[in-house]
């Protein structure tokens, strides 16, 4: 191997990366882009959650499982859903980089893994299309590329089987955040908001990606988990070929309104809906945001079994991850978007109340509330803006 290595471990893989002292910025902090194969410590997590997703996946087909991960850098993510997961009868590992692929040829053999994973060096979309042949289409496919999905999604979606999980990551959160918009439109189909809940917008716009390009295939993707942590955002889908399903969840498609003078937001569904312009609280211009998916994001059945699942792995970060699922499981059902109580507190020049005193009263009162995982100041409802006000405003005089 032509460059300097380490010798780790994560969960249950033993893994040669790339030294992290001699791949460094200006700074002197290792940066994974100068390495010459891509490994990123802080995506532990993420793995984690993956490895939970696909044993959760796993039981609920209760068949032996193919995987492929089409961008598999030093081959952590595949090596460990190979090693972690049960039932799983074959991983194919596939990188464009000649080093990455020699590396992962040697993380495979030092797992002892060669029985049950195969390595080539291609280009991604070449060998998922190479794969689009009924009885050599995989189970799960997991992109997790350095920017946006979406050049990867049409043909993951050739390879997978009928009824497979797609999951995808996207690290490109200054468009899906407002940055730049018409990037953002550009790659996803749908203009971002440059909101406090913008991670969520995120989300949503992948969503909405993933649903119309599964729909031109006639495949209904169906969303059963998804999280926005540090940089990236994470989508969950199984895919069914089913024509007339895949029309229904376009009808899921639509756009968020915002007002950034008072925070009133809503949801508008279909997307030839009329859309108003101004606000129907104070009156001011409206932000929109969209088209994006308007549906659910997470599905309680499957974040039950990642729960359950993550009770019998030993997992790095077990205490953050069953902490990110339990408050997941707590807002499922709830309306799109939140509202951070820090922003509301501004607007009413009152302190910030604890965001369980909130959600009680708001509970009280009638209207669904929930924490929110996508900020830990968050409150998700279903009650009217005045309401909020009253809620938040209670909580000050006990």
């Amino acid at each position: 191997m032509s460059f300097p290595r380490i010798l780790i471990r994560e969960g249950k893989v033993k893994l040669f990366i790339p030294d992290p002292n001699y791949f460094k910025d200006e700074e002197g902090r290792f940066d994974p882009t100068y390495a010459p194969v891509f490994y990123n410590p802080r995506m532990t997590f993420c793995r984690d959650i993956g490895v939970l997703a696909v044993q959760a996946f796993q039981r609920l087909v209760e068949r032996p499982i193919r995987i492929c991960d089409p961008l598999a850098a030093t081959g952590i993510r595949g090596l460990r859903y190979a090693s972690e997961v049960d039932g799983v009868e074959y991983v194919l590992l596939n990188d464009v980089n000649p080093k990455a692929a020699e590396l992962a040829i040697e993380n495979v053999k030092l797992n002892n893994l060669e029985s049950l994973i195969d390595i080539t060096c291609s280009d991604a979309r070449l060998i998922l299309l190479k794969h689009s042949s009924p009885k050599t289409r995989f189970d799960v496919i997991d992109v997790d590329p350095f920017g946006s999905p979406v050049p990867f999604i049409e043909s993951s979606i050739r390879a997978l089987r009928d009824g497979g999980l797609l999951c995808l990551t996207a690290t490109d959160m200054p468009p899906l955040c407002g940055k730049y918009p018409l990037t953002c439109l550009r790659k996803y189909g749908g203009l971002p908001l440059k909101v406090d809940f913008c991670h969520e917008i995120a989300v949503r716009l992948l969503v909405a990606c993933l649903v119309k390009k599964a729909a031109e295939a006639d495949f209904a993707a169906r969303v059963v988990f998804s999280h926005s942590t540090d940089h990236y955002i994470r989508v969950y889908a199984i895919l069914e070929r089913n024509a007339t399903k895949a029309n229904e969840l376009l009808k899921w498609l639509g756009y968020v309104i915002y007002c950034r003078n008072c925070y009133f937001r809503d949801v508008i569904r279909g997307v030839a809906s009329p859309i108003p312009s101004s606000c129907p609280e104070c009156n001011s211009p409206l932000l929109i945001g969209g088209p994006m998916w308007c549906g659910s994001i997470f599905e309680k059945s499957f974040v039950e079994r990642m729960l359950e699942a993550s009770s019998e792995k030993e997992l790095e970060n077990a205490v953050r991850v069953s902490r990110l699922l339990e408050v997941i499981l707590e807002e499922v059902g709830g309306p799109p978007t939140y509202f951070i109580l820090d922003a509301i507190a501004s607007r009413l020049r009152q302190s910030s109340p604890p965001v369980g005193e909130v959600i009680k009263k708001l509970r009280q009162m009638g209207f669904f509330a929930s924490r929110t995982h996508f900020h830990p100041k968050g409150v998700r409802t279903n009650a009217p803006l005045s309401k909020i006000y009253e809620a938040f405003s209670s909580c000050q005089l006990q």
